[in-house]
């Protein structure tokens, strides 16, 4: 029997969660870059 290349099922949710990852991932790097700004330039 051969094997489906692209699941139904689970594309979508996957596709969400990624999509979900992408933006906790990017919104803890500017984060932690806006927190390093701050701590390195303590006067502004």
């Amino acid at each position: 029997m051969p094997r489906q290349i692209i699941d139904t099922e689970s594309s979508r949710p996957r596709y969400v969660r990624r999509i979900v990852w992408t933006g906790v991932t990017a919104f803890l790097v500017v984060a932690l870059l806006a927190i390093a700004f701050a701590l390195h330039f303590p006067g502004k």
